[in-house]
């Protein structure tokens, strides 16, 4: 008798062991059941948040709001409108693809055998064109200006009249003010070297223009535009807020997270009195051209390039 009453109180024992572990398997499951109800609705339900009736008496009773209307299938719609509205939007036509702000060049009209047979006998209604996108190549040309001198018929022992030289754009060389933005705009803009302009500029104008004296010229440029960067220089160290772009000096780089380019006194180092600023090896020229995100195309000329 004792072995059967020991016996019976470890199978109650062994019994409420396993109700509490299936209890807690129970709880398990229902936990994971909702996390797989959770995912499905992530992936394949509905992203459009609705409105629990719940939701509104938390902070208002239903004497104010009056009773909540059950929530309807046509909630779960709201997926499908976007997905219309992207569907029927138009899409660009092929004429809108290209520039249409180009000079057009008619080269030619095409008009039928019969009609140019007997002209009489037809009327034009309409026409259709045929365009092509063609480019014309830069001309490199010596810019003349003719200086003549004279003598006089009567007196000859009077030295002969001529007008000065006019100065050169460009001081100690021979190039005018629209190839030297060019070499200069290759170089800086660009990133095209100068053994690559030299080769371009015999290929394309068949003219032998050496490495050296593109770089000679770059150098020119620099230091007949150095009074302009000395300028800006001076209005940079006299303003209050110094804004730095894309310097290549670690000490002046905006803070790390921050958009380029952004305009903003967040992106802006505040320039103390104390502080001075360091020579510039850099002229920075700001000219107006498209394709860039502020409207400005920066110009560095290096002198040590």
């Amino acid at each position: 008798m004792p072995e059967s009453a020991s016996d019976l109180a470890a199978v109650l024992q062994r019994l409420e062991r396993l109700e509490v572990e299936l209890a807690a398997a129970r709880a398990e499951i229902a936990r994971k059941d909702q996390v797989i109800a959770a995912l499905q609705q992530r992936l394949f339900g509905s992203k459009s948040e609705r409105l629990d009736p719940a939701q509104l008496s938390l902070m208002f009773e239903e004497a104010l709001l009056g009773k909540a209307e059950p929530l309807s299938d046509q909630a779960g719609g709201s997926e499908e409108a976007p997905a219309e509205a992207r569907a029927k939007r138009t899409r660009r036509t092929k004429a809108e693809l290209y520039p249409r702000n180009l000079r057009i060049e008619i080269v030619g009209e095409l008009v039928p055998e019969e009609v140019q047979a007997d002209p009489e006998a037809f009327r034009e209604i309409d026409a259709e064109n045929h365009d092509e996108l063609e480019v014309k190549r830069g001309e490199l040309y010596w810019r003349r200006v003719v200086r003549r001198k004279f003598v006089s018929v009567t007196d000859r022992t009077q030295p002969p009249l001529m007008e000065p030289a006019p100065l050169p754009t460009v001081p100690g060389t021979l190039i005018g003010a629209g190839l030297a933005a060019q070499i200069v705009a290759d170089k800086y803009v660009d990133h095209l070297p100068h053994y690559r302009q030299s080769a371009r500029f015999e290929r394309c104008h068949r003219a032998q223009l050496s490495r050296q004296t593109i770089n000679q010229w770059t150098h020119a440029v620099a230091a007949h535009l150095t009074p302009i960067g000395e300028a800006i220089k001076a209005e940079l160290t006299e303003a209050a807020v110094l804004q730095i772009d894309e310097s290549e000096r670690s000490g002046d780089r905006l803070p790390s997270g921050s958009p380029k380019g952004e305009r903003s006194e967040s992106n802006a180092d505040r320039l103390p009195e104390s502080r001075s600023w360091p020579d510039q090896d850099r002229i920075l020229l700001g000219l107006p051209g498209p394709g860039t995100r502020d409207g400005l195309l920066r110009l560095a000329v290096e002198p040590g390039a």
